[in-house]
């Protein structure tokens, strides 16, 4: 998407550009050298997007690229989330699963350390009650 076409789009809205550089905390001249580039970043389009209060889509929409940005029948069904298994929640249950692992270790390992406390006693000659106070 090109900056003249940004610039067509905040033009339907009535914006001052230099209200908007005001916003952006840039200055007119380098809102203008930003409007004046073939390809517009993403980043530039969210700042956008966040001073004139419209979603991205205000500027996507009738651009080359809405046709990405909208579902039809070319859209491979595992694109799309299933109801119920979304990517946050597939990463929790991956998290609670890891947690649970990691306190069944801690116990085997707190075994395994009683085990080898009174293994050293043992060697010792003492009980783990005295070894532990000396």
């Amino acid at each position: 998407m090109n900056g003249d076409f940004l610039k067509e789009k905040l033009q339907l809205l009535d914006v001052q550009f230099v209200e908007l550089s005001r916003k952006l905390k840039i200055t007119p001249q380098s809102l203008n050298s930003r409007f004046k580039t073939k390809d517009v970043t993403i980043s530039f389009l969210i700042e956008l997007c966040e001073a004139v209060k419209k979603s991205p889509y205000y500027f996507i929409k009738g651009s080359e690229y809405e046709s990405y940005f909208t579902l039809d029948e070319s859209v491979l069904k595992d694109d799309i989330p299933v109801e119920g298994t979304t990517a946050i929640s597939d990463k929790i249950r991956l998290l609670e699963e890891q947690n649970d692992l990691l306190k069944e270790n801690l116990n085997l390992y707190k075994d395994r350390c009683e085990i080898y406390k009174n293994e050293i006693a043992e060697l010792r000659g003492t009980s783990p009650d005295r070894s532990q106070t000396a």
